[in-house]
């Protein structure tokens, strides 16, 4: 990462963030999430929203936490698709809107995601979609 690979700074961030490999720090795996999330890194947009989301080393925002997962999800990672569904149901940083966590489960299911595939067939009458009957 220092020698400008930027692939590599999600995979450091995580590494610090974790304690893998190395001294665990989340003060530096922020640091570097937010570096690599700025250069598009959908796994460091979703790392941040997990941070803000369960307040580790950031205050607990739930506002911040879904910007953060709606910028990973909107880069087609489904774990963060995931995440913005559960914000969006259960009304955590913004408004309930069960349409819009519909459409979030959706992207995710779409991609095999099974949580999201088990969301879908609890409340919102299974996966795939049914075509309306006549």
């Amino acid at each position: 990462a220092k020698l400008g690979w930027g692939p590599a700074v999600p995979f450091l961030a995580h590494a610090y963030q974790f304690g893998i490999g190395t001294e665990k720090d989340i003060d530096k795996a922020i640091s570097l999430h937010e570096q690599a999330a700025k250069a598009g890194y959908a796994a460091s947009m979703n790392a941040l929203g997990g941070l803000y989301h369960d307040g580790r080393n950031v205050d607990r925002d739930f506002e911040a936490s879904l910007s953060w997962f709606e910028k990973a999800g909107d880069h087609g990672n489904p774990d963060a698709q995931l995440q913005c569904a559960i914000h969006k149901m259960y009304g955590m940083g913004c408004d309930e809107n069960l349409r819009e966590a519909k459409e979030w489960l959706e992207k995710a299911a779409s991609q095999k995601h099974a949580e999201a595939i088990r969301l879908m067939n609890a409340h919102f009458g299974g996966w795939p979609p049914k075509p309306p009957q006549d």
